[in-house]
């Protein structure tokens, strides 16, 4: 499993896996002992080099054509944690200027969002491969000019392909190819002519929503929306509040909220997105994704998400191998978790994320309704945001 275990990151883990924690004391614990990775955190650990700011600063300006005194400004409030750059073609920009390679550009955008180099998005796959064989910016927007035109022909056809699959109501559609499948053939890319092959080969599959993740969330919804198989079908509104608002307050006021409360509360899931998630209008986020894992529970009996490399491990019911060792427990939930991440071509679980730690505190919970996972953060969020 590729882990992201770092001083924060095992601080963080070791204290979650080693003691049984009350919600009271989960939430003191992120609130006043836990550490968190910052994206400044990031960025000196991606170029741990002395001129950070003023190289990211005249190269970004000489990208952009703007003033250097803005950019400057831009750059401070980003090494002080004040905000983000939210705009991945940012990200990328920062990554040419400081002459990252493809791995920690990756880590880069990984940190400022749900994923790291997007790899069904052939725009960023140019930009990736251009970061692996050294080429600048200006050339990197040369060769996606070359290649635009080979990838968008194969997407029309992969998105008219599978308007006509939804219209005949084929619910099996084409085979599944997994963003890592995508991530995995992309590394062995080295020339012009291979990205030319691998577009050719795979650009129906291409675009901004990750379809096999859009997939896995329509199923997992459709367990909570439709239990008993057509025996009372239930609305989105409906699945939101029963299973999915886990005591986060439907208020737009986070002016007064501390950082643990902002971090949590944000892009929290409501009826109108996930209704936005089904109608494919935006992209199935992380968050909601693992939120539907923990609530449905579908990994703990999936194949799927057993280790690939330990084919014993497929057919046993975990709750059986580990019902009386919590940390144990948790450990084998992490590996299926992450790698029910990285089907979806999605960040994996890292101890220095708010959010991410309450999934971990939901792995070590056992198997009854008063300890179900879900319940793990609902009765934790519940806490956090008590006095509100």
């Amino acid at each position: 499993m590729n882990s992201f275990r770092t001083r924060i990151s095992t601080h963080n883990f070791d204290e979650i896996k080693s003691r049984a924690m009350t919600p009271s004391e989960m939430i003191a614990f992120l609130e006043d002992g836990a550490l968190y990775r910052t994206f400044p955190d990031v960025l000196t650990e991606v170029y741990p080099h002395a001129d950070l700011a003023p190289r990211l600063s005249r190269g970004l300006a000489k990208l952009s054509g703007s003033e250097l005194s803005g950019i400057q400004r831009k750059v401070r409030n980003w090494m002080n944690g004040s905000n983000t750059p939210q705009n991945r073609e940012q990200l990328f920009e920062i990554a040419f200027v400081l002459g990252l390679s493809e791995g920690a550009a990756n880590r880069l955008l990984a940190s400022a969002s749900d994923c790291g180099i997007h790899y069904r998005n052939p725009q960023e796959l140019v930009y990736a491969y251009a970061l692996r064989t050294g080429l600048s910016w200006a050339d990197a927007q040369a060769l996606l000019a070359r290649m635009k035109p080979l990838y968008e022909d194969g997407m029309r056809d992969g998105q008219a392909a599978r308007a006509a699959l939804m219209a005949s109501g084929d619910t099996t559609g084409s085979p599944v190819i997994y963003t890592r499948q995508l991530r995995d053939d992309f590394a062995h890319v080295d020339t012009e002519d291979d990205l030319r092959s691998f577009f050719t080969l795979y650009a129906t599959q291409f675009g901004e929503i990750h379809e096999t993740a859009y997939e896995k969330f329509m199923e997992l919804l459709g367990y909570l929306q439709d239990p008993e198989g057509g025996e009372g079908y239930q609305s989105i509104g409906h699945i939101v509040d029963e299973y999915m608002r886990m005591n986060v307050p439907d208020t737009k006021r986070v002016a007064k909220l501390s950082y643990l409360q902002k971090v949590i509360k944000k892009n929290w899931p409501t009826e109108t997105m996930i209704t936005r998630m089904k109608n494919r209008t935006i992209d199935v986020s992380r968050k909601v994704l693992l939120l539907l894992f923990l609530i449905t529970e579908d990994f703990e009996y999936n194949p799927a998400y057993a280790d690939d490399d330990d084919e014993s491990n497929r057919d046993i019911y975990y709750e059986d191998l580990i019902e009386d060792d919590p940390e144990e427990r948790l450990e084998i939930r992490l590996n299926q978790i992450n790698l029910f991440l990285e089907h979806y071509g999605m960040n994996l679980l890292d101890p220095g994320n708010p959010f991410d730690c309450l999934v971990l505190y939901a792995l070590r919970a056992e198997y009854d309704e008063q300890d179900s996972m879900s319940e793990n953060v609902k009765n934790a969020i519940e806490v956090l945001f008590k006095d509100m």
